[in-house]
């Protein structure tokens, strides 16, 4: 099964920039540009890992996997 990374980021750049890293490796990036739009996709999707810029959130979420 291909890892599954959740990338919360308002900046298309540095979307870019993940995917562009992880383009040759196997793993699925999956991008959202906001903090509701992440819980929605962890709770969907269920990603291996989620990388979050926090400094512009107005929410603290944490996301543990069972």
């Amino acid at each position: 099964m291909t890892p599954k990374l959740l990338l919360a980021d308002d900046s298309v750049t540095i979307q870019r920039v993940i995917e562009l890293t992880f383009a040759d490796e196997e793993v699925t990036v999956v991008a959202v540009a906001d903090g509701q739009q992440a819980i929605d996709r962890v709770r969907s999707d269920r990603p291996d890992i989620v990388l979050a810029d926090v400094a512009k959130t107005r929410q603290l979420v944490v996301f543990t996997h069972d």
